[in-house]
Parts: C-alpha cells; sequence; structure tokens
C-alpha cells in the first residue's frame, strides 16, 4: 500500500467515524423530544380550532396525529441493536424525518388560506420556530438537514402557492407572493445557519477523531511499553533462577578440586556438565536476541541433510543413555542433498532432540527423516514423555514459557521451542506438533519450501 492509498483509508476512516458520531445526537433527540412533540402538536390543533375549517382542520389532526406514530415507530427502530449499521437506515431515517417536515410545513395551509388574526400569525409563528429549531438539532448531520429543509419548505411554499394561484383576490395573490418571498428568505437563512453549525461541529468532531487516535495510539505505546518491561522482569527472573543452580554447581565443585585435588577425576565430568549447561543457556539467549533483532539471515548452500542427522545422533546419544534412555534414528530416502541453512537446521533439530530427552523419563526418543514427493522433505521427532495437554500446545512455543504441568523439570529459560518456532518461520518450513498427555509428543518439521537436489558425484 502506497502513501497515497494509506492516507485515502485513513480519510475514509475519519469519515466513517464522523458520520456515526454526527448521528448519534439525532437519533437521542429523537427518543427525548417525543413527549415535547405530542404536547406542542395539541398546543398546535387546539390553537388552530377556531380559525380554521372544521374539514380543513380534522385533516391537519389525523396528519399531525400520523407523524406522532412514524415518530412513535422511528424510536422503536432505533431501539434496535447496531441499527445504525442496517443498509436501511439512512434511507428510513431521511424518510422519516422528511415526512414529519412536509407535515409540519403544510400546517400552514390552513392558517393562510383565510383572513389574517393575531392568533393566526402566531400560530405561523410556532410553525416558523419549530423549523428554526429542528434546523439546529439537525444541523449536526448535513444530509439529514438538507432533507427536512426541503421537505419542510415544500410544505410551507407548496401552501402558499396554492393560495396564490387559485384565489380569485388579486390582493390575496399579492400578499401570497409577498409571504412567498419571505419564506424563500427565512429558508435560505435556516440553510446558511445550519451550513455554519455543521462546521464548527464537524471540526469538533474531527479534533475527537485525532484525540482518539492520539489516546489509542499513546495506550499501544504504553502496553508495548509494559509488554517490554514484564519481558525483561521475567528474562532476570529466569536467568537468576536458571543460571544459579549450574553456576553454584560450577562454585561447589572448583571448591572439591582446591580442598582434596585427589577428586579431581570425580568431579572434572560434573564440570564439563555444569559448564556446557551454561553455554547452552547463553546460546539461547543468544539466538533468541539476534532472530529479535534481525540480525540473522539464513544462508542456503549444498548439504546432505543425513551428515546433519548422524552429527546429531551422535552429540545426544551420550546425553539419551545417561538418562537411561534410546535413540533411534530411521531414514527413508533422505540420502539427497537439499539447499537451505544447514547451521540453523542443525539447530532447530537439536533443540527439538535436546527437549524431547528433557521430558521423557522411560521409554525413548526417536528421530524420523523421511523424503516424500507430495510434500518434500520431513524431519519428525517423536518422544514417550510426559506429554502436553491440548490448552498448553500453542503455549510452549512463546518466549520464557515453561509448561506447568511438567514439574521437575524447571532448568531452561523455557526458550528451546520458541527458537524453533522462531527459525522455522525465518527458514520458510512449517512446523506442526501433535502430543496427547502422558502419551509422548511428536513434533514435525516440513521442508517443503526446501530444493532437494540430487547428490553430484566427485
Amino acid at each position: 500500500m502506497n502513501k497515497n492509498e494509506k492516507s485515502a483509508t485513513l480519510d475514509e476512516a475519519e469519515l466513517l467515524w464522523i458520520e456515526a458520531e454526527a448521528l448519534k445526537p439525532l437519533t437521542e433527540l429523537a427518543k427525548r423530544s417525543r413527549p415535547f412533540a405530542i404536547v406542542l402538536v395539541v398546543l398546535l390543533l387546539t390553537m388552530m380550532y377556531p380559525y380554521v375549517e372544521k374539514s380543513l382542520w380534522m385533516i391537519w389532526v389525523i396528519l399531525h396525529g400520523l407523524s406522532l406514530l412514524i415518530r412513535s415507530l422511528y424510536i422503536s427502530y432505533l431501539k434496535r441493536a447496531h441499527v445504525e449499521k442496517s443498509v436501511n437506515y439512512h434511507f428510513n431515517n431521511l424518510l422519516i424525518i422528511g415526512s414529519i417536515a412536509l407535515i409540519w410545513g403544510s400546517t400552514a395551509y390552513p392558517l393562510l388560506i383565510e383572513g389574517q388574526s393575531i392568533m393566526r400569525i402566531m400560530v405561523l409563528n410556532i410553525i416558523l420556530v419549530y423549523g428554526i429549531a429542528a434546523t439546529i438539532h439537525l444541523s449536526l448531520h448535513l444530509k439529514t438537514l438538507y432533507i427536512f429543509l426541503t421537505c419542510y419548505g415544500i410544505g410551507l411554499m407548496g401552501s402558499v402557492l396554492v393560495i396564490m394561484v387559485f384565489s380569485p383576490l388579486k390582493n390575496h395573490a399579492i400578499d401570497s407572493l409577498v409571504v412567498l418571498i419571505f419564506l424563500l428568505l427565512f429558508l435560505f437563512i435556516l440553510n446558511k445557519i445550519g451550513i455554519e453549525i455543521n462546521k464548527s461541529h464537524i471540526e469538533t468532531l474531527r479534533l475527537q477523531y485525532n484525540n482518539k487516535k492520539l489516546i489509542d495510539s499513546l495506550t499501544v505505546e504504553k502496553q508495548a511499553a509494559i509488554n517490554a518491561i514484564e519481558i525483561k522482569n521475567r528474562f532476570l527472573a529466569c536467568a537468576t533462577h536458571d543460571m544459579r543452580q549450574p553456576i553454584l554447581a560450577l562454585d561447589l565443585y572448583t571448591d572439591m578440586v582446591l580442598k582434596a585435588p585427589e577428586t579431581v577425576p570425580l568431579v572434572v565430568p560434573k564440570i564439563a556438565e555444569a559448564t556446557k549447561s551454561v553455554i547452552s543457556m547463553f546460546d539461547a539467549l543468544f539466538d533468541l536476541a539476534r532472530i529479535s533483532m534481525n540480525q540473522l539471515q539464513p544462508v542456503k548452500v549444498r548439504f546432505n541433510l543425513e551428515d546433519i542427522i548422524s552429527g546429531l545422533e551422535h552429540q545426544y546419544q551420550g546425553v539419551a543413555k545417561e538418562k537411561k534412555l534410546e535413540l533411534r534414528v530411521y531414514y527413508k530416502n533422505t540420502n539427497r542433498e537439499l539447499l537451505d541453512d544447514p547451521i540453523l537446521l542443525r539447530r532447530i533439530i537439536g533443540n527439538l532432540l535436546s527437549n524431547a530427552i528433557k521430558y521423557t523419563e522411560t521409554g525413548g526418543v526417536l528421530l524420523v527423516c523421511r523424503d516424500c514427493e507430495k510434500h518434500g522433505c520431513r524431519v519428525e521427532v517423536w518422544d514417550t514423555g510426559l506429554g502436553i495437554s491440548p490448552a498448553m500446545q500453542k503455549a510452549v512455543f512463546s518466549e520464557f514459557y515453561k509448561n506447568p504441568e511438567n514439574s521437575g523439570t524447571s532448568d531452561g529459560f523455557g526458550l528451546g521451542l520458541s527458537i524453533v518456532s522462531q527459525l522455522c518461520v525465518l527458514l520458510g518450513h512449517k512446523l506442526t506438533m501433535k502430543s496427547r498427555r502422558g502419551h509422548g509428543t511428536v513434533v514435525s518439521i516440513r521442508l517443503a519450501n526446501t530444493a532437494v537436489l540430487p547428490i553430484v558425484s566427485t
């Protein structure tokens, strides 16, 4: 997405938000103003009664009764959940407001058709004041305002035009023309007032939108900072807890050697084991740091997968034997060369083997390598260990995560599977896991994106 498209998307989001916020006061106004509308209609019709022919008066009683019914149905419609998202919402909103405006505007007709009086003028003023009040409130949403003024104006001027055209009296026609000019000026002023109020309101909404965006941005940044602090605290807690044991062991073994040199043959293997543990922890942290800073770039070369597998088998065979576990390797059609990063791939498989041995107490670990024509090369690590419940299977690939179900296996930072996951993403390999609590685990890596090449004879 280029800069112009991104800007257009942001503008569209802003316009949609402003549209929604501009409509909210209108829906609230419709709900709150129903009692006032009933009182105003009753007052208007009562004041009209002595001065309007009874048949005309009954027509406008029916019309205003219909307007109140429409308003009530409209309010019921607005109370439905998420009605503003309905496709028909804007059409219904404008249709209902337009109908009510037309009825109110046309109410001027029975007041103008006969002689003038102070009471008639007062009732006409009520109709005009209604137009002013409605303009002020509906100006929050310009489209609604235009519909209101159009229908209200048609009602007002239509009444005057009918009287002017069909009146047999010349003076009456001239008076109607003067009233028509006055109403045109009145509607023009209402339109100008509504536009100015709308501009001010829209500017306020724009400021609110920008403030909302700023607050959201600050909230995201604050959460990111909190998360960074939490990760740092978790790292420090893990580092101090998990490295304390092997370092204290090194200190203890060194002290034993200094005090009793004859114990060197017994203590040196233990020193070597503790040293390897510390180095392994530092390697994990170093890998994580390089991945996080995007400093780890794969270097793809030709190599034979079986060379890596045989090296790992030799490396972890002794570790498995120390726990009285059986480590087996099974090959199927893998005597071919790959084009990939052998160092990172070795790190991935090594971490999986180390993890499998760590969480397996009885039975063994199986490393399987398959070369399938359909799915490419696949590496699988099976174990007969503790297993992982379905609820925990996603979490185990998170940084610094240690499965609370596996008590007694708290050594390490909880970075092994996280590094495996991130390296697989870096190399484009698919990582999957299947496990049952108490029945062991199988982790599979599909090297589908890795080119399989025939071995070059030398």
